[in-house]
């Protein structure tokens, strides 16, 4: 080995003499001997290169330091050092003899006095000598990781050309299937990709109803793995199976991923007609790009990755990944370091060699996450003093075989890896040869960035399995008993349950007992906060789903005054629950303005009583229903509908029994109540055509207005003023696509005429002109019947 400083007489001559030595050591010492001479060759010659230098760099013993901190990088593990001291020792006698013989021969020609060395001649391995590790790192990461810019714009723009054709496939394949906008995430648009641009990740977020579905964390499902999460399908009584698209993926109560998975698969891979490859076009690198479907929630990310939570076919991956780029990128920001290009350097070591591929992005960047909340300087300038650490700190880790994620502790990140996979990684073995794996120090390597050296396999003994593992087809290896879960008192596990048709005097058998999970069938609430679960005239803890008389208690119960609207428990959602606690309050104070309005005055109106002093008198009812139908409009649709329609048949009760409508002499008074008639009829109109509102709701509104609203005599032709036609209807189907002109249809001998008020004819034609609909619209006018004549 040749150095560049000449100030030192006779160190040319030393350098041949040691080099003669050790290229004739073998014959001498033997192969042992051997080794070790040349392994205290190495240090020697590494400390008279620093010392060579040392004019020019003032900080010699720093140098020499560093130095030896680089020869001892790989005897920081006793357990490495035991496992491949081998290999380390084949690689350095190896390269010393070979470098030997080569600078002896160098040497002799060098000694001659007609061949003078040129300046421009020299060697590469000699420039990499001079070459800090910290340049070397800055080197490595412009020549080997970083990706260029053609690159990555090229794989970036092929990748959002196949994300645009999937998301059109499958928006016209499945018009029905509610997805958010795709796009494309990962390393590759985090700018965290290296070596090549050869990946990217699709993702395809669901969109789920967040009344339907819950979330459920991995430590509170029975897997009880922080990263194993669930969704749960909720509310099944109020909205049965079918409410949502993805309700045909359930699998056990659960929205399966693996399901979701599969069908993604089937649809894009099987039926998307995707092109031929063209024999004429090469293509220098291969894309590969990963579906993924995702599940957002605030800031948590869900995704379908079965291969990551096999076998459980309903656990969802929570992914930290956005979490810990975020982090890096924030702290880069905050103290501009060198965290994100250390993680670049050491993904794009991993990747270049084989047997290091095990570990993958997660450890290396929950690694430097660690290392930063004890290290604060990540200046630029100390990347190799934090690569050097990363590389200590990570050979501990792989010694414990743990490394927990800085988000989520329990997580060990090397968990999937065997129990000796950790040392076959960074001293390459496999599991049929051993092979121990050097990096390369060579410019001239530039097909490889390893070598092999093959070493005999050491046999090992086989472990035999157990008798019983082997014959039988089904082995429990783990078991645990479950948790109860919240359940009506009926199915509960642990205290058994003796049905009674209508029995409500006393308990029945041991129907009182309760465990903490039992809930109450009627009060749909936990049993032991129930009030009358074992009074004698009510017991509810006989009450069971199989029996009409607890089941109709039940409606009553919970649906309060929805249940003379002639709903279900499926029909109603929160905004109707919110609807009918407001209408019940309006009721009671409504009721308490009647009673105080006439407390001390006759049950019939005073006639002789002019119109300023009834208006004075019933000043305060007309302002309150008008203060409750200001409320109600700014209810969404259903719940609107509902209370107007209650206010609507609460005004005409009171007023039907004080006798005013229809008296002479209180015109002014019936004229305020059918204006506030005329109020909500418009206001059920519009919602009725303008809101997307169910035929089977909408049918169940107008039974609910002509039935439980009295109307007199005088105001008889408000009674079909919801008559209102679904958009649905056959005959207003028929005329809007032009297949019926006339407007008549004949249904089993009846004939159906199309007849609408004029005020549900300009909500359509509004509606349709909004929705740019124009010949619909003309279809439309050209054939109705209103009750206006001009029109």
């Amino acid at each position: 080995m040749n150095f560049q400083s000449s100030r030192r007489r006779g160190e040319d001559g030393v350098a041949m003499v040691i080099n003669f030595l050790l290229s004739n050591a073998r014959l001498v010492l033997g192969v042992g001997g051997a080794a070790l001479l040349g392994i205290a060759t190495l240090a020697v010659k590494r400390l008279i290169e620093r010392a060579g230098r040392a004019a020019e760099d003032e900080k010699v013993e720093q140098k020499m330091v560093e130095s030896w901190e680089e020869l001892s990088l790989v005897s920081a593990s006793p357990t490495l050092i035991r496992k491949g001291i081998q290999g380390v020792v084949m690689k350095h006698v190896s390269k010393a003899t070979k470098q030997q013989k080569a600078d002896l021969c160098q040497n002799l020609e060098v000694s001659s006095p007609d061949v003078l060395p040129k300046p421009e001649a020299k060697s590469k391995r000699l420039q990499l000598c001079v070459l800090t590790l910290q340049e070397r790192l800055q080197q490595y990461y412009s020549s080997r990781v970083v990706l260029a810019p053609h690159e990555v714009k090229r794989a970036q723009s092929l990748a959002l050309d196949i994300c645009t054709e999937i998301q059109g496939f499958l928006h016209s394949r499945h018009p029905d299937m509610p997805l958010g906008e795709m796009n494309l995430g990962g390393s590759l648009l985090d700018d965290l990709q290296v070596v090549s641009a050869d990946h990217a990740c699709l993702l395809v977020p669901l969109q789920l109803e967040p009344t339907l579905w819950r979330l459920i964390p991995g430590e509170e499902t029975l897997l009880t793995h922080p990263l194993h999460w669930m969704v749960r399908r909720v509310n099944l009584e109020y909205f049965p199976r079918g409410r949502s698209y993805w309700d045909r993926y359930l699998v056990g109560g659960y929205l399966s991923a693996e399901a979701v998975v599969n069908m993604f698969s089937k649809a894009v891979m099987e039926t998307v007609n995707w092109p031929p490859e063209s024999g004429t076009e090469s293509i220098d690198q291969p894309l590969f790009i990963s579906m993924l479907p995702v599940l957002r929630e605030s800031d948590v990310v869900l995704t379908a990755q079965p291969e990551l939570t096999s076998p459980w076919v309903n656990a969802w991956h929570l992914s930290l990944y956005p979490w810990e780029t975020q982090r890096l990128t924030h702290l880069d920001a905050t103290d501009d370091g060198c965290r994100r290009l250390t993680l670049k350097v050491l993904k794009a070591v991993c990747k270049l060699s084989p047997p290091l591929r095990h570990l993958k992005t997660a450890p290396l960047a929950n690694l430097i996450l660690h290392l930063s909340d004890s290290e604060n300087n990540w200046s630029k300038n100390s990347l190799d003093v934090r690569f050097q650490q990363c590389i200590n700190e990570l050979i501990g880790h792989l010694e414990q075989q743990a490394l927990h994620s800085y988000f989520k502790p329990a997580v060990n990140l090397l968990s999937d890896l065997s129990e000796d996979q950790p040392y076959r990684s960074m001293m390459g073995t496999s599991g049929k040869s051993e092979e121990i794996i050097i990096l390369s120090d060579d410019e001239d390597d530039k097909d490889t960035s390893c070598l092999i050296v093959e070493v005999e396999a050491v046999k090992k003994t086989d472990c035999a399995l157990l008798v019983s593992s082997q014959d039988e087809d089904l082995v429990v290896t783990f078991s645990r008993r479950a948790d109860v879960l919240p359940h009506a008192r009926y199915d509960c596990p642990i205290h058994p349950f003796t049905p009674a048709d209508s029995e409500t005097s006393a308990p029945v058998a041991d129907n009182q007992l309760i465990c903490d999970q039992c809930f109450c069938y009627i009060c749909d609430k936990l049993a032991s906060s129930c009030g009358v679960w074992c009074h004698s005239g009510t017991c509810h803890c006989n009450s069971h789903n199989k029996s009409d008389f607890w089941t109709n208690i039940r409606n009553s119960s919970l649906l309060g005054e929805l249940q003379r609207f002639n709903f279900t428990l499926s029909e109603v959602d929160c905004h109707l629950r919110n609807a009918d606690a407001m209408l019940q309050t309006f009721r009671r104070e409504l009721s308490a303005l009647f009673s105080s309005i006439t407390l001390n005055q006759p049950l019939l109106p005073d006639y002789s009583m002019n119109q300023q002093d009834l208006g004075s008198r019933y000043g305060p009812v007309f302002e309150w229903v008008t203060l409750f139908l200001n409320k109600a409009d700014k209810q969404n649709s259903r719940a609107a509908t509902i209370m107007h329609l209650g206010a609507a048949e609460e005004l005409m009760r009171h007023f039907q029994v004080l006798g005013f409508m229809g008296s002479s002499s209180t015109d002014t008074t019936s004229e305020t109540i059918i204006m506030l008639l005329h109020r909500v009829i418009s206001s059920v109109q519009r919602h009725m055509v303008m809101a997307d509102i169910t035929p089977l709701f909408m049918h169940k509104l107008q039974v609910f207005y002509q039935s439980r609203i009295s109307f007199p005599a005088e105001t008889s032709a408000l009674k079909s003023s919801l008559c209102v036609r679904s958009w649905e209807d056959v005959l207003l189907v028929s005329v809007l696509k032009g297949q019926n002109v006339s407007g008549v249809r004949k249904d089993k001998g009846k004939k159906d005429v199309l007849i609408e008020t004029i005020s549900v004819v300009l909500l359509r034609t509004e509606l349709l002109q909004r929705q740019c609909r124009y010949r619909e619209v003309c279809r439309y006018l050209r054939v109705v019947l209103t009750d206006n004549p001009k029109l």
